[in-house]
């Protein structure tokens, strides 16, 4: 089939008109967006001025009261440059030197490479200077209510979710959508400072990477042709192939991050691990457990069927005292699960969990537990459990977002409409199905 992404060179002039139109409206938006991110960095640096300024008259005075052999040494002030030209002068300007050069640049090239690399839409979010865009929320959004439905519904099989209301209130109060969104601007902001944090670490992204994608999108768009490739990525939560692209490349980063710190979590970890206690919540956590069974069910300890009892649970129990009893002791928790562990399910590493994931009496104890504390035995149907609350990346995710520098677009996020995303993706859904129906009648 013809690439229809190819050059301007060789299309027709209407083709021509209808593209640069298109990339010019496009670079507008972003040119307008860049004006009010400059005037937000312009603020921002008048409010660093101010605490500078603060901090140093606070010393200043210190050392007053200290006497004069006390006086610590200020650094001056430096003295601020005159700016004669307004800020909006200043802005206006700004805008109209790169229109021009932008001008030019159409004239004399007509499709600059570097526009292919312009995300769409507009900052609805900013991590450490990195924009997350109303775009990218879409997808985040969509996940978020996927979620939400599933925790929330009986509907397991999703059959439903297409009328579900999104704007109704939950027990809370609350409107179900900002809930979603709300869960979906957490997420957003987690996986961008995983992935910020871990490039700190040295974990790479390379050209070869991003030439995989690249490679891996034109296969899906030969195989389903440009509209059909779009509309499977409207069933996604994501508005476009090239916003399909940009997304792929976000999750394939975090997923490098994520193994990353699955391999070695003390290198994110702080060395005292006790601050992570700040940062605990209540609806998630890691934990290493050892498992006496009572039961003979050979699935993992969390399975969702209901195994039959073991002979003399007696025993089992006093088992488990004996283990819980020695690492109290301070014995060595790995050691104990080498030895005792009966849940085939865990690894060395243990399990990373929300709720809803985990049977309620190993969840209740889990999350009541602080940073390397040792519960005592809890019973649920699968037998004796002794869990150790270990470092997680959800705790060290909400250490870092309380670090970071996010400036969230109130304005912009609240524009985003769960429901018109949810319609979207079951419009699209259902059009696919039509289709494939309509092929399947037709015999192709």
């Amino acid at each position: 089939m013809e690439n229809e992404n190819k050059d301007l060179k060789g299309q027709s002039p209407q083709e021509n008109m209808d593209v640069e139109e298109k990339m010019k409206e496009e670079v507008s938006a972003k040119i307008a967006e860049a004006a009010s991110e400059l005037q937000d960095d312009i603020n921002e640096a008048g409010e660093d001025m101010q605490d500078t300024f603060d901090e140093a008259a606070e010393e200043y005075v210190e050392g007053l009261q200290l006497g004069e052999e006390g006086l610590p040494e200020v650094e001056p002030i430096p003295e601020p440059k005159k700016i004669t030209l307004g800020v909006g002068a200043f802005v206006t300007s700004l805008i109209g030197c790169v229109a021009l050069g932008l001008l030019i640049m159409f004239i004399g090239f007509k499709a600059p490479g570097w526009i292919e690399k312009i995300p769409e839409g507009s900052t609805a979010v900013k991590v450490n200077g990195e924009s997350i865009t109303d775009k990218d929320m879409e997808y985040y959004i969509f996940q978020a209510a996927r979620q939400y439905y599933a925790e929330n519904t009986t509907d397991q099989t999703g059959s439903k979710i297409d009328s579900y209301d999104w704007d109704q209130t939950a027990a809370d109060g609350r409107k179900v959508s900002d809930i979603i969104k709300e869960n979906a601007v957490n997420q957003a902001i987690d996986n961008v400072l995983t992935v910020q944090k871990s490039m700190e670490k040295g974990v790479e992204w390379s050209k070869q990477d991003e030439n995989s994608i690249n490679t891996a999108v034109e296969g899906y768009i030969d195989q389903y042709g440009e509209e059909g490739f779009a509309l499977r990525t409207k069933e996604m939560g994501i508005s476009s192939p090239k916003q399909y692209k940009r997304m792929y490349i976000q999750m394939m980063k975090y997923g490098n991050a994520e193994d990353d710190i699955n391999a070695d979590i003390s290198k994110y970890s702080p060395d005292d691990v006790n601050v992570l206690n700040n940062y605990i919540r209540d609806d998630r956590a890691s934990v290493k457990h050892i498992l006496i069974k009572t039961t003979d069910d050979t699935n993992s300890a969390q399975s969702a069927e209901t195994p039959a009892p073991t002979e003399d649970p007696a025993a089992k129990l006093q088992t488990a005292q004996q283990v819980l009893e020695r690492a109290k002791n301070g014995e060595d928790f790995d050691s104990l699960m080498d030895e005792f562990n009966e849940d085939t399910g865990e690894s060395k590493d243990g399990y990373t969990f929300m709720t809803g994931e985990m049977v309620p009496e190993f969840e209740t104890a889990a999350f009541a537990l602080k940073m390397n504390e040792i519960s005592d035995i809890v019973t649920s149907s699968y037998g004796y459990h002794i869990i150790k609350r270990i470092p997680g990346l959800y705790e060290i995710q909400n250490m870092w977002a309380s670090e970071a520098k996010i400036n969230k677009n109130e304005k912009k996020l609240g524009q985003i409409s769960v429901s018109e995303i949810m319609k979207a993706s079951a419009d699209a859904q259902k059009k696919l199905q039509e289709e494939k129906s309509a092929s399947s009648a037709s015999g192709n």
